[in-house]
């Protein structure tokens, strides 16, 4: 009886077990040295029940230099989750293709010890993923809207 207790036991702690997910590999395909021009973050969940400490934001930087990866531009725009915009000065982004054909910056706990992805890695998943019917442009306007009416200023 002891036994097919515990073993019931068991199989009930199995079937509330959340699943193993393999995590995203730690690599990045793209280094730069970069200035933030622009910041906009998304806007936030407005609900007494959430606290949000964290949330997606749209950052432009200016390319000063490519270190590690292929890029030609001068200018790009990043996907970031963050708690608040970034200083503005210089300084070097990690940055990952995401599935929507952008980039997401990255925030590893130690960037000294990510490489370049391979040429076989799948891009990530979005840090946003819009909704049936609406861009990345939709949810970075709605932000920017939000923002300027949060600092009292309209937006020509």
């Amino acid at each position: 009886m002891k036994g097919t207790a515990a073993l019931l036991a068991i199989f009930a702690v199995l079937a509330t077990a959340q699943p193993v997910v393999a995590e995203e590999p730690e690599c990045y395909d793209l280094k730069i040295r970069a200035k933030p021009v622009a910041q906009i973050p998304t806007e936030i969940i407005d609900d007494p029940d959430y606290i949000v400490m964290s949330w997606p934001w749209f950052i432009d930087l200016e390319v000063e230099r490519v270190l590690d990866g292929e890029f030609n531009e001068k200018k790009l725009t990043a996907l970031a989750v963050l708690h608040t915009r970034y200083i503005a000065e210089t300084r070097v982004y990690l940055l990952r293709r995401n599935m929507l054909g952008g980039l997401n910056i990255l925030r590893p706990e130690r960037p000294e010890s990510l490489t370049r992805c391979d040429a076989g890695i799948e891009p990530m998943a979005p840090y946003i993923r819009p909704a049936e019917g609406q861009s990345l442009e939709d949810y970075r306007l709605a932000g920017e809207k939000a923002w300027a009416d949060y600092l009292g200023y309209k937006k020509d």
